[in-house]
């Protein structure tokens, strides 16, 4: 009996440390960075895949929601798309398989949207734009 737990408590441990692999796989995710001062909702091909506060640094699962390609939109609480980014069949590939990386960012009313995929999302100095001009719709 002890025997056979020692042995499911291993065969756990492997799936666990498998799975946080597959977790970390650059074509899994994007980065974002959420330089406005409202909280964002992202979207990947019309799925929530989760909001994220005013000032955040996260990486954003996109597994699960079809693609490639992937449809990124990023949401105002109201709703309104502040931002969107479309990654390619091919861009994927070339992220999984570790030849390539890409970043977009866009300037929306109140404050700046960042993309990266291929790499983690890094802290945000200043925004490229300057200050928000008003608030988001």
């Amino acid at each position: 009996m002890r025997r056979a737990m020692g042995i499911a408590a291993a065969v756990m441990a492997a799936l666990l440390a498998a799975g946080c692999t597959m977790a970390l796989n650059p074509a899994d995710r994007i980065g974002l960075i959420n330089r406005t001062d409202t909280p964002v909702a992202v979207h990947v091909n019309g799925g929530w895949a989760g909001t994220y506060p005013p000032g955040a640094v996260a990486e954003v699962s996109i597994r699960g929601h079809g693609g490639p390609p992937f449809r990124i939109e990023v949401r105002s609480p109201s709703g309104a798309v502040l931002s969107e980014w479309t990654i390619s069949a091919g861009d994927a590939a070339s992220v999984a398989d570790g030849t390539s990386s890409m970043s977009a960012g866009s300037a929306v009313p109140c404050g700046w949207i960042e993309f990266r995929y291929g790499d983690p999302p890094e802290q945000p100095g200043a925004t490229p734009l300057g200050p928000p001009t008003g608030p988001c719709p």
